[in-house]
């Protein structure tokens, strides 16, 4: 009778020690379920903060190009204004120029230079962020593959636990 009891006490134990390592590899998947679960969730914020700052980026970028391409037509309009008073005029020795047509000959070639100028320097900057935007665009994409791969990982672990809670 007691040896009966010994083993089914033993039996008992082992049984015992069966459940408490299933809680704790249960544990330990949990654990892991929740790293995975908020290194998801961050990022995913990440993610859309990235996506703001594109949308930002791209508006404030097609704002730009719109402003540069209306500065550009008015630029283009004064070159040509000026181009067709230049050819217009007839040419006179310079002694019989008038010393205010001279003047006001060299501030409008002074600001055809300037806008010239400006215009290369515009152009430049919109190269620039269209540079900028193409990089934060290859950085979102890179983000949403992790998002996915992690999302994979805490569906599997999910399946995981639910498997180890059906045992």
């Amino acid at each position: 009778m007691v040896e009966i009891l010994i083993k089914e006490n033993s039996a008992l134990k082992q049984e015992l020690e069966n459940l408490y390592q299933r809680v704790e590899r249960t544990q330990r998947l949990e654990h892991e379920i929740l790293k995975v679960h908020k290194g998801h969730e961050e990022l995913v914020q990440s993610c859309e903060r990235r996506e703001i700052l594109e949308r930002a980026a791209r508006a404030r970028l097609q704002s730009d190009c719109v402003r540069y391409q209306e500065l550009n037509k008015a630029l283009r309009e004064q070159v040509e204004l000026l181009s067709t008073q230049i050819l217009s005029r007839s040419p006179v020795p310079d002694y019989g120029v008038p010393e205010n047509l001279r003047r006001e000959l060299a501030k409008r070639e002074g600001l055809i230079k300037q806008l010239i100028s400006q215009n290369k320097e515009l152009s430049a900057a919109k190269e620039r962020q269209e540079i900028e935007l193409a990089a934060q665009r290859a950085t979102l994409q890179e983000q949403r593959t992790h998002i996915d791969i992690l999302d994979t990982a805490l569906t599997n672990a999910q399946g995981n636990v639910v498997r180890l809670e059906e045992e």
